[in-house]
């Protein structure tokens, strides 16, 4: 910016833009904000930051303590391919994490096995070579996550626990407007339980990393035109033993796992 051009922060919507210019121009001005207050890290003072898209409706220019350009913030650009295109408000502000620390969940999964994001999505373990692999999701806590048999998620289970046992959304006839869900297969080879093999992403929902031994074969249904895809993993040491979560029959109880030395149990849950 000091070589005499204008910074324009642009991006897609809800991926963090106003948070970074705060970020940015907080630490460029020397630990100060706007009117000389002190800068205080995510805690906006120039822009405001929220989890919900469309916070900020305009151009808005951010003058830097010193004279010459300026940075300026830009409305996100909605993308058709990410879920937040889809859901109303208040389903948004469920799958969107609303402060900076994720909470990341395991779940042990069996061949066969499923587990629900809501009702807006299933990841699904076909087969594996050698048992169980633990799934770590990386997704706001309003997003209930529900593992089951994939038999018994038809689209009556579905409505009938739409808003309660799974959610969002937070109604049942939204699932006809939502549409059918598309499939996405991937096929995976496990890098033990030490270290993800691989991350899969859902477009304005989170991810999830893949953890477990020798091949295995995913099969992930979300909403139409959400982009599915896999990757290196962002984060491939996160720690079992911490977020292993316990699941009851109604519902997952987080960070059930924390002793030190201990693996996961491989114990069948169902």
């Amino acid at each position: 910016a000091r070589r005499g051009g204008d910074v324009y922060v642009c991006g897609a919507a809800n991926c963090g833009k106003s948070s970074f210019i705060n970020r940015a121009v907080g630490a460029f001005n020397g630990g100060f904000g706007k009117g000389g207050q002190k800068f205080k890290g995510a805690k906006a003072w120039g822009v405001t930051a929220s989890p919900t898209p469309g916070t900020t409706l305009g151009v808005v220019k951010v003058a830097l303590r010193d004279a010459g350009p300026d940075v300026y913030d830009t409305p996100g650009l909605l993308s058709p391919h990410a879920l937040g295109a889809k859901l109303t408000e208040d389903e948004l502000k469920a799958v969107l994490p609303s402060s900076e620390k994720l909470k990341p969940v395991a779940l042990r999964v069996n061949p066969g096995k499923a587990v629900l994001l809501g009702a807006l999505a299933r990841v699904e373990l076909l087969e594996s070579e050698r048992g169980a692999f633990f799934f770590t999701f990386f997704t706001a806590p309003g997003l209930t996550l529900h593992p089951t048999d994939p038999k018994r998620a038809d689209r009556a289970y579905l409505e009938q626990h739409a808003g309660g046992l799974l959610s969002p959304p937070f109604d049942a006839s939204r699932l006809d407007e939502l549409g059918d869900p598309e499939r996405h297969e991937f096929a995976i080879r496990g890098a033990g339980f030490e270290r993800a093999a691989a991350d899969v992403t859902l477009a304005g929902l989170g991810w999830l990393a893949v953890y477990g031994s020798g091949r295995c074969s995913l099969r992930v249904s979300a909403l139409p035109g959400v982009a599915v895809a896999t990757r290196e993993p962002l984060l491939p040491f996160e720690d079992l033993r911490r977020t292993t979560a316990k699941f009851t029959g109604g519902r997952v109880l987080r960070g059930q796992s924390k002793a030190k030395g201990k693996k996961p149990s491989r114990r069948r849950r169902r």
